[in-house]
């Protein structure tokens, strides 16, 4: 099982790039990090899983992406 997602920014310059953390909620308390460099265009991710996600968020703790 795949987990395939694509994260763009907006609304930055041109050469800004954070590492954005994606949460993936796998069930019974467990929960998997995968970091995300982002890039002026889209940037694709893929995340091998033995399970199904219950939830996935993009910074789910606001660390990058705030205003």
């Amino acid at each position: 099982l795949r987990l395939n997602g694509t994260v763009t920014q907006s609304d930055v310059a041109s050469d800004f790039s954070v590492l954005a953390p994606v949460e993936i909620q796998l069930g019974h308390g467990k929960t998997l990090t995968h970091w995300v460099r982002t890039a002026d265009g889209p940037v694709t991710f893929s995340v091998a899983l033995a399970q199904a996600p219950v939830k996935v968020q993009l910074d789910p703790n606001f660390s990058v992406l705030r205003k």
